[in-house]
C-alpha cells in the first residue's frame, strides 16, 4: 500500500553503478508512469548524489519528465547491474505433498502496512493455524508519508487448503504500536521487538 508499484510488465527497478565514477555506488530507484520508467529521485535527491546532473537540470521543469533512459546513455545502463521485483504484496505460499508451493491468498488487509514478523499460532483454539502478521515502517521519505496502519493483523485459518480470513482490530482486541522487527512466542504470550522502544508482551 505505497505509490510504488511493480507487476510483470511494469517492475520497479533498481539500477547501480559508480555512474559519477567517484569510487561509490549510486543506486538509482526506478518505477513506470503510463509506460515509462522514470527515475523515482527528486531532482534535489538526484543532485545531492551525481553532482554531475547539477549543470544539465536547472530547474525542476526540465528534470520532471527525464525517463530513465534520458537520464543516463545505453552504455552506462548496460554497464549497471539492474535489479526488478515484480511483486511487492504480502505474499503467502503454501507447500504440498509434492514438495511445490502454490500461490494463496490472504484477506486484503494484510496488505495496509509492511510486514516485518509473522506469528503462527492456534489463537483462537481451533486446531487450525493462525496468522499474525506485524511490521510498519514509521521512518519513510517524507513524500512516501507513514505505513503504520499494522496494529496487529490476526488472519484465522479456516482450515483446509490453507484459507484464512481477517479478525477485526475490535474483536481480536490488538493495539501494537510502533514498528514491530520480531516476534517470540513463549507459551501463551508473544514477546514483541518494537523498534527504538521496549519489548512488547501480549498474552493470548
Amino acid at each position: 500500500n505505497t505509490q510504488i508499484k511493480a507487476s510483470d510488465a511494469q517492475p520497479a527497478e533498481l539500477y547501480h553503478a559508480d555512474f559519477d565514477e567517484n569510487g561509490s555506488v549510486d543506486p538509482i530507484l526506478c518505477t513506470y508512469i503510463q509506460g515509462k520508467s522514470y527515475p523515482y529521485l527528486t531532482r534535489d535527491e538526484l543532485l545531492q548524489q551525481l553532482v554531475k546532473f547539477k549543470k544539465r537540470f536547472t530547474d525542476f521543469k526540465g528534470y520532471s519528465t527525464v525517463t530513465i533512459h534520458e537520464l543516463f546513455s545505453e552504455g552506462e545502463l548496460k554497464n549497471a547491474k539492474h535489479l526488478t521485483v515484480n511483486r511487492l504484496e504480502t505474499t503467502l505460499f503454501l507447500s504440498n505433498a509434492s514438495g511445490k508451493y502454490t500461490l494463496g491468498q490472504l484477506p486484503v488487509q494484510a496488505q495496509f502496512a509492511p510486514v516485518h514478523a509473522i506469528a503462527v499460532l492456534d489463537a483462537d483454539k481451533d486446531g487450525h493455524e493462525d496468522l499474525l502478521l506485524l511490521g510498519n515502517d514509521s521512518h519513510l521519505k517524507l513524500r512516501l508519508g507513514k505505513a503504520d496502519a499494522n496494529q496487529g493483523v490476526l488472519m484465522m485459518g479456516t482450515g483446509g487448503g490453507g484459507g484464512f480470513r481477517y479478525m477485526a482490530q475490535r474483536q481480536s482486541g490488538l493495539q501494537v504500536k510502533g514498528d514491530v522487527r520480531s516476534v517470540v512466542q513463549m507459551d501463551n504470550r508473544l514477546l514483541l521487538g518494537v523498534n527504538g522502544e521496549g519489548l512488547a508482551a501480549f498474552r493470548f
